[in-house]
């Protein structure tokens, strides 16, 4: 995950990427920042939930950005 967070940083540093394919990577890697707080807050089942969902919804709204708007990222 620090891998990846490193990386969505770099794409959002870097400015080859435009629009929401610039800013998707690094929020997408905010996993650790939502679910260890919910972690020492919820109990284990919700912090799961919190978790998956995270996930879930980060790589899926990332993967309808690349695929649907591949131009923002500079691909021809």
């Amino acid at each position: 995950m620090l891998g990846m967070a490193a990386i969505g940083v770099r794409i959002a540093v870097a400015g080859r990427w435009r629009g929401p394919a610039r800013a998707w990577p690094a929020v997408a890697e905010t996993w650790a920042l939502v679910v260890f707080p919910v972690s020492a807050l919820a109990d284990a089942q919700t912090a799961s939930f919190a978790g998956a969902g995270h996930l879930l919804a980060g790589y899926t709204v990332l993967g309808i950005v690349l695929a649907a708007r591949p131009h923002l990222t500079g691909a021809r």
